[in-house]
């Protein structure tokens, strides 16, 4: 009967979502022709469908409600449905090939997977409080959300410029 948040902010309690990575490395490189079949489109669409499905769930018991603590599925199985539908979008998009089409959308896309990656832990990090703060200040939902992921990628830059990059570049020097 652990709280949300309980769960939520111990690595024993998630370590299934990193363990779905692992397996599907695994498959890729050692299982390939069943990797292959995972990048079917169909695949694909149905963990966005799931996927979005959760976050509206997850939404309305967190924010209308607040019953985030009562929903048995959201603290239990919701914590491995969430990466589970990931991990079936994943091996599609690792197909994807958007730098060599010629395409500025495609560009586009690649540019900002890309720079998302380098993000990440900025992302990770900064996300909470930024998104805690905005909704101080706004009450309209999709305001909000623009607001709170526009900020969110603005600092995660700041930050991996300021503090993660010239760390990465240290590391690089004394390995090697």
């Amino acid at each position: 009967d652990i709280p949300y948040v309980g769960v939520n902010s111990n690595f024993p309690f998630r370590f299934d979502s990193l363990f779905l990575g692992v397996i599907l490395a695994y498959l890729q490189l050692y299982l390939n022709q069943y990797f292959k079949k995972l990048q079917e489109i169909k695949i694909f669409v149905t963990g966005l469908f799931f996927f979005l499905i959760y976050l509206m769930f997850f939404y309305f018991l967190n924010y209308y409600e607040n019953k985030i603590d009562d929903s048995l599925l959201i603290r239990t199985a919701g914590f491995f449905i969430l990466p589970f539908t990931i991990a079936l979008m994943v091996p599609y998009v690792t197909g994807l090939n958007f730098y060599t089409e010629k395409s500025r959308i495609n560009r586009l896309i690649y540019n900002f997977i890309t720079n998302t990656s380098l993000l990440t832990y900025s992302i990770y990090l900064l996300h909470p409080l930024v998104f805690t703060f905005i909704a101080q200040f706004c009450q309209f939902i999709l305001i909000k959300i623009l607001l709170s992921i526009t900020l969110t990628y603005i600092l995660s830059f700041i930050v991996y410029q300021i503090y993660e990059k010239p760390i990465l570049q240290l590391r690089e020097k004394l390995t090697n």
